[in-house]
């Protein structure tokens, strides 16, 4: 019930409401995509042809139209009464004069009229365009043409602009992220050189027997400490390389007496040897 009441959206002008199965124009007006009949595509583009010939205007209007006071529409001369096209007789005498184009004389101009006539063959009743109607419908087709080839060259560049858009925004965000990638690596490096730097130290071996020999201290320098039991007043031997064995001579030891880091040093304790790896003597 509803749906024999109601008609279909597309078959319903957007504009004044008429129900027009068979001719409606997909048309864009003012950024907007409407589907009009042609009566409505006509009086909503005066500017776009001459409302007495219906000739449509490639782009804009001839210089010596005649613009209507009332909808502005563009005239031919030729087309006015002969009264009023034998009293203009320039082209700025043209462009300042107003007059009443056909259309609003006769607001009926535009509408669309079918003419509806008994078939020959089965005596039905069917729609015939006479003359005037098919002027009406072509001049509303090539507007609605015009209206969708300028819709279509707005979106086309609104689509390159977007794709611009995006890929200034892609750039951005590779640079973000290759920013913070260099700022990670740098926080790790960072900490690396602070553990290590950490690590590096004087041990004094003076105070060691205060600890029985195992001293509660990081790292792998103190392991050779822990065996053996260091005291004040220890003589250094002999300086050998940790690596090479080899024997490094004076140069081991620094101005101060102390010895200098990755040696092995030789204590003489009560008669006897003890080697310490890694460790600088205070």
């Amino acid at each position: 019930m509803q749906d024999s009441y109601y008609p279909p959206f597309a078959t319903v002008c957007g504009q004044c409401g008429v129900v027009e199965p068979k001719y409606l124009h997909h048309v864009r007006h003012c950024a907007t995509f409407r589907r009009l009949c042609t009566t409505c595509v006509l009086r909503l583009h005066p500017q776009c042809f001459c409302p007495t010939c219906l000739e449509v205007y490639d782009g804009s209007p001839p210089i010596d139209a005649v613009v209507c006071c009332k909808c502005y529409s563009s005239s031919h001369p030729a087309c006015l009464s002969p009264e009023f096209s034998g009293t203009v007789t320039s082209t700025m005498t043209l462009s300042r004069c107003s007059s009443v184009c056909a259309s609003c004389e006769n607001p009926n101009l535009l509408v669309l009229n079918l003419n509806r006539v008994e078939s020959s063959d089965g005596g039905r009743v069917v729609d015939r365009i006479d003359l005037n109607a098919a002027r009406l419908l072509l001049a509303a087709g090539k507007i609605a043409a015009m209206s969708m080839s300028k819709a279509e060259v707005v979106a086309a560049n609104e689509a390159v602009k977007r794709a611009e858009e995006a890929a200034n925004a892609r750039k951005s965000a590779g640079e973000a992220l290759d920013h913070l990638a260099r700022l990670m690596v740098k926080e790790k490096s960072d900490k690396k050189v602070g553990n290590v730097g950490a690590g590096v130290g004087v041990v004094d071996v003076s105070h060691m027997d205060n600890v029985d020999g195992k001293g509660d201290v990081s790292g792998k320098v103190l392991e050779p400490l822990n065996a053996v039991e260091l005291e004040v007043g220890k003589e250094v031997v002999k300086v050998v390389d940790v690596v090479g064995g080899k024997n490094l001579g004076g140069d081991s030891v620094c101005g101060n007496g102390c010895v200098k880091d990755d040696m092995l040093v030789k204590v003489v304790e009560n008669g006897q040897e003890h080697c310490c790896g890694d460790v600088v003597v205070v």
